[in-house]
């Protein structure tokens, strides 16, 4: 019982330094207007990508022989220079259609990184690589 008056003030103290704390945060409607004003644009390909995809995505032989079709979903991130990292397979498949279309990732020339307000910032970015029969089209 000594301590008792010596722990409610602390406990006090604690208390009222929290309120104070939270009277100094921002309203939620505030922080809500504020992400609202942020401007940003996602990352794009410089140039044509359906015209790189073109001319450097090869049919896998085993594919032809079989007959196969499939399309292959590739995640990948562009650093704030636009380097494309870490590609990689979402749901892997057949292995040579996933081969490629890695392979064709790793050559990608350097993206536009997406900005906020101005200023790059990594991104993450998903996409379909689609491998028709080429006596189907």
């Amino acid at each position: 019982m000594k301590h008792f008056p010596f722990v409610s003030l602390v406990i006090v103290l604690v208390v009222l330094t929290a309120q104070n704390d939270i009277k100094a945060m921002p309203s939620k409607k505030a922080i809500q207007s504020e992400v609202g004003k942020r401007k940003k644009t996602p990352a794009s390909f410089k140039g044509n990508l359906k015209v790189f995809l073109k001319h450097n995505l090869y049919y896998p032989e085993e594919a032809l022989i079989g007959g196969l079709e499939d399309t292959v979903w590739v995640i990948f991130d562009i650093d704030i220079y636009g380097t494309v990292k870490d590609p990689r397979i979402e749901k892997p498949g057949y292995r040579f259609f996933d081969e490629e279309a890695l392979r064709v990732i790793k050559l990608m020339p350097a993206w536009k990184p997406e900005t906020i307000n101005g200023e790059a910032v990594s991104s993450c970015q998903a996409l379909a690589i689609v491998f028709r029969h080429p006596d189907k089209k």
